[in-house]
């Protein structure tokens, strides 16, 4: 069942709009993490560097105990039908976080039966919604269950992904607490980013009208 809202945790910020040259540094970013480039001035791929970065202040967020080295990370699947060697951010950034302890193991449980539009790509209006989101992802049996889940994303803007990924995992696990994490929050206006470090935890509302909200 598609649930009514999800909680939620972001590490980081980014401003989709903002003109300001920090604004326009967290959108370099953004694009470093979505293709994961190396990282200028090191040898690290952008997954790699961005949760070195996690690591290192987790303790100043949050969700701190949300990131633990007891927790089963899933990858959020991606809204194509991944073919072997696509790059996958969601899964390197799982791997990479617990390479460094922040999870016990990384599970694809989750995974992608139709392709649905890129959400980044595509107009407000035909972003699909949680629940196309929802009918379109399918929950593995868990061969070793786990009480504690975090559904891992590069970026969470509206939560539509977030919220229908992590309503099927509590399908398969109801008693298991799983809870959604992404390494960017996009920031719609510009006025609201004040800093690319903006650790939060959030919640993500299904709307009567099918469409999510997400706060902050």
């Amino acid at each position: 069942m598609l649930l009514s809202s999800v909680d939620f945790a972001s590490f980081l910020a980014y401003s989709v709009r903002g003109a300001e040259p920090a604004q326009q540094e967290s959108q370099r970013w953004m694009r470093y993490l979505k293709n994961e480039f190396v990282v200028p001035g090191t040898q690290e791929s952008a997954s790699s560097f961005f949760v070195r970065r996690l690591a290192e202040r987790r303790d100043e967020t949050p969700f701190a105990t949300w990131i633990s080295p007891h927790a089963v990370l899933l990858p959020a699947p991606s809204s194509r039908l991944l073919k072997p060697g696509s790059l996958w951010v969601p899964l390197k950034l799982a791997n990479a976080m617990v390479k460094l302890g922040l999870g016990r193991r990384v599970e694809t449980w989750l995974e992608r039966t139709e392709a649905i539009p890129k959400a980044a790509w595509s107009k407000p209006e035909d972003r699909p919604s949680a629940r196309r989101q929802y009918d379109t992802l399918r929950m593995k049996l868990p061969v070793m269950p786990s009480d504690e889940v975090v559904v891992v994303d590069d970026v969470v803007t509206r939560g539509a992904t977030l919220l229908a990924a992590v309503s099927r995992v509590r399908e398969a696990l109801p008693g298991a607490r799983v809870v959604g994490f992404a390494m960017l929050r996009a920031l719609s206006e510009p006025a609201e980013f004040a800093e690319m470090f903006s650790p939060c935890i959030g919640r993500i509302e299904l709307g009567s009208d099918g469409q999510t909200t997400r706060r902050p």
